[in-house]
Formats: structure tokens, sequence, C-alpha cells
């Protein structure tokens, strides 16, 4: 096997796992809140400076990007699990003993 044809597999393998995890609900939300976070963070600038010395700077479309689609999966997973976490909170409260006692 040559160095090209291993590297070859690993992108097409890869590739799959990631158009696999977008044709699900989590993933359709997670890219559905990277675009939502990119173009809302086009418009904002993340700067660092020490002392006054402006040491770097980017644009804030990756870092709002990334934070839309941890929220966009988040929500959605919060969505699919709304009666599990419904249910636990019902047995929660019968587990509390009551106050007068």
């Amino acid at each position: 096997m040559t160095k090209d044809s291993i590297t070859s597999k690993v992108a097409k393998s890869a590739s799959k796992k990631i158009l696999e995890g977008a044709k699900t609900p989590e993933g359709m939300s997670a890219i559905g809140g990277a675009a939502a976070g990119g173009f809302l963070g086009g418009g904002v600038g993340i700067v660092g400076s020490i002392a006054g010395i402006t040491i770097g700077g980017i644009t804030g479309v990756l870092p709002m990007a990334i934070i839309g689609a941890g929220g966009g999966y988040a929500i959605s997973k919060i969505v699919k699990h709304r009666k599990k976490i419904k249910k636990l909170e019902k047995e929660v409260e019968s587990l509390k003993t009551p106050k007068g006692e």
C-alpha cells in the first residue's frame, strides 16, 4: 500500500462518518447553529492585548460558529430527551421528604 492510498481510505472513511452524522437531527441542528453563529459573528472581532499592545486579532466567525453549533446540538438533545427528563424530575419530587417532618 502506498501512502496516497492509505490517506485516501482515511479521508473517505472520515467523510462518510461526517455525512452520516449530518443526517441525524443533532447533526442538522449543529450545522444550523454553526451557520447562524457564523453569520452573527461576521461583525464581531476578538482582539487580545497586554498593557495596551495589541498581540493579535481574529474575526468572530469561527468562535461564534463553534458556540452556535454546540448550542444547536445541546438544544436538539434536550428536545429529544424531554420526556425522560420530565419523568426523572417527577421521580425526584416523589423521593423528596415532606417539609413537615
